[in-house]
């Protein structure tokens, strides 16, 4: 019904030393401590390793899981046999077609051929084949921390700033400058504002002042008051 041979074959991800050591620290990372960024001139082959990593866990299609299913069918005993065998594998394999490419592989059908006795459900298949992912999900995962972490300058060379850097760096002082003299400002005149904030005396308040100064009238009360927030005035400027 399929020939097996037709299957994708996972190719090994083939990484640099300091890469793999790497994916160990970002994929086990300190609860109490940031791993170190990675330096920029391993950006390139992180960025690729994450695209290759992506693809063989990307869903499968249908018929490359018919291709993985059906030769169980000789290797198993109470197969479904003709047009039932046929009808039941494109049901299971559109049941699984969530699971990534990378589990679809010539190892994990030699795996099942050497596991099922009976003919499979699509439980017991995809309990098979999924955790030839958890390895690539792990490395990914660490890929994708390192991704979002600023890298670091190792060199002279890569120590220094570009000029677009620079740039960035003296309009973000820039604008952190301006906005503490804009504060600075703001303060200073609600201050001023404060001071020269005039008292406003009610009849009531002119009155218990005329009695509490001993003046006869209620002029007096008024021009006291007018005093006293001239040199309110006075000492605000």
């Amino acid at each position: 019904m399929a020939d097996a041979t037709n299957l994708p074959a996972l190719q090994p991800l083939t990484l640099s030393q300091p890469l793999a050591e790497a994916i160990v620290t970002f994929g086990t990372p300190h609860p109490d401590a940031l791993p170190d960024a990675p330096p920029r001139w391993m950006m390139p082959e992180i960025r690729a390793a994450h695209a290759k990593l992506g693809d063989a866990l990307a869903p499968t299609d249908a018929a490359t899981i018919v291709r993985w299913i059906a030769p169980l069918a000789s290797m198993v005993s109470k197969a479904p046999e003709g047009r039932a065998l046929r009808v039941r594998v494109q049901a299971m394999a559109h049941a699984l077609t969530d699971l990534p490419r990378c589990c679809w592989t010539p190892e994990t059908q030699r795996q099942a051929a050497r596991t099922f006795r009976f003919w499979p459900s699509v439980a017991e298949i995809a309990e098979l084949v999924t955790p030839a992912a958890q390895p690539l999900r792990h490395q990914r995962a660490a890929l994708q921390r390192m991704m979002f972490v600023e890298p670091s300058r190792g060199s002279p060379e890569e120590r220094r700033e570009t000029s677009a850097e620079r740039a960035s760096h003296a309009e973000a002082n820039r604008r952190a400058v301006e906005a503490m003299r804009a504060q600075l400002d703001q303060r200073e005149r609600e201050d001023k504002a404060a001071r020269r904030r005039r008292v406003q005396l009610t009849p009531d308040q002119l009155a218990a002042h005329r009695q509490n100064a001993g003046l006869r009238t209620l002029a007096d009360a008024n021009a006291s008051a007018q005093t006293l927030n001239r040199l309110a005035r006075e000492e605000a400027s």
